[in-house]
């Protein structure tokens, strides 16, 4: 199969990054016509529109494109969230001074005849009680967590395989697949719409829209209205060789339709199908998550050594 995944994740990431229709007819249009549309790319992953793929290629793909499935990572042990605990300020300070009294009371005399060190041992207790309760909180909430992901993973979707419709689960998904959506349906993986009945996706959890988007062949909208912002500051964001009447023409809003659909994202009405051009590790959404986490691990990392 020709496209690589990585060849498929760059077009999806073209998508994503020009949203505008000025951008998309510069930027995203040539690559659409380069692959030949989703007739093309769904001629050069070896799938066909109407029949869907052969089930007996199904592991080569997972081979050549990877699994429907991001594999979670180790359970956090119940130290571990026992140490997060102890991080609170409170309860340092409160072992601090249970230290300071218990050695007070076993290293004087009076204080040891009078039993001075119970008020030290006291504090450690209820410290050590109120670690092991958060932590325990915490542990289930994880485990509660992770057992609501493994179902969400159990999931089943319909395709289309030897010309047949079929209903598998989404951890079978591979590229090439034809995945047919309905109204409520949740994406298990990235696509590129080829029918469609009045088909919109809320994409609101990826990319901050507000409102379903509507999918299909672009479509786009008439020319932008613009007005020159009376703020100063502003308007040295406006190219100042450009009239208002050249940026009219030359900036479009985005387009009324678009044909990617993306992971994550749930059909808000209508009907259609879709070609799957990215699974697993490889959708959009994955690639949102691990950049979160490679910016949380570097912050982490600065403090540390900070």
């Amino acid at each position: 199969w020709k496209p690589s995944p990585k060849e498929l994740k760059e077009f999806i990431l073209n998508n994503v990054n020009n949203r505008l229709g000025h951008d998309v007819k510069a930027k995203v249009m040539p690559h659409v016509e380069g692959f030949g549309g989703c007739e093309g790319i769904a001629k050069d992953l070896g799938a066909s529109l109407v029949s869907g793929i052969k089930a007996s290629e199904v592991q080569a793909r997972q081979e050549a494109y990877g699994i429907n499935y991001i594999e979670p990572a180790p359970p956090t042990s119940f130290f571990k969230f026992c140490l997060d605990a102890l991080e609170d300020f409170t309860l340092r300070l409160l072992l601090f001074f249970a230290t300071m009294s218990t050695i007070i009371g076993f290293s004087i005399k009076h204080e040891f005849e009078c039993y001075g060190y119970i008020d030290g041992l006291a504090i450690f207790g209820t410290v050590a009680l109120v670690v092991f309760v958060g932590a325990a909180q915490e542990k289930e909430k994880e485990n509660k967590f992770r057992a609501l992901s493994e179902d969400a993973s159990e999931e089943q979707v319909n395709v289309l395989r030897d010309g047949v419709q079929q209903i598998i689960s989404v951890k079978e998904v591979v590229v090439g697949d034809t995945v047919v959506l309905s109204t409520g349906d949740i994406l298990c993986c990235d696509g590129i719409v080829w029918e469609r009945n009045t088909l919109s996706i809320f994409e609101g959890p990826l990319t901050g829209e507000s409102h379903p988007i509507a999918k299909g062949q672009y479509e786009f909208k008439e020319a932008g209205t613009w007005e020159m912002p009376p703020d100063e500051d502003l308007k040295q964001f406006f190219p100042p060789d450009m009239s208002l009447d050249m940026m009219k023409q030359t900036y479009l809003p985005t387009p009324n339709k678009t044909p990617i659909v993306f992971a994550g994202t749930q059909v808000q009405d209508g009907e259609g199908k879709m070609v799957v051009i990215a699974v697993g590790e490889n959708t959009y959404q994955e690639t949102l998550l691990s950049d979160k986490k490679g910016d949380g691990d570097e912050e982490q990392e600065e403090e540390e050594s900070g």
